[in-house]
């Protein structure tokens, strides 16, 4: 019974220990999970500059990203149309809203 709590005790401080260094390290370097061990103060800091605007042509090619998205959408639909009853296309929104939430930015 001795023997298991030595090694219950010894486990639990290794453990914590361990759990400590390595928030202390991860904390001190960049990231040691994937050995980069740069020092954090090292890191260029990030500007709360926007974004880049996109350009009126890269606005118009990403509305015919959405057009070809749409009509590619609704051939597949067609051809794996399972209902005969179901005449419209239901259009994919998760897609068009992360689109629309892009051309935004």
């Amino acid at each position: 019974m001795k023997n298991i709590l030595i090694y219950t005790a010894t486990f639990i401080q290794a453990f914590v220990l361990i759990t400590i260094a390595f928030i202390f390290l991860n904390s001190y370097f960049v990231d040691i999970y994937h050995f980069n061990f740069g020092l954090v103060s090292d890191l260029p800091k990030k500007s709360d500059a926007p974004l880049t605007i996109l350009s009126p042509l890269d606005s118009a090619v990403i509305k015919e990203m959405k057009v070809a998205l749409i009509d590619t959408l609704e051939s597949i639909n067609k051809r794996n149309n399972l209902s005969p009853l179901a005449g419209k296309v239901i259009k994919d929104s998760l897609v068009i809203d992360s689109l629309n939430k892009f051309i935004a930015q």
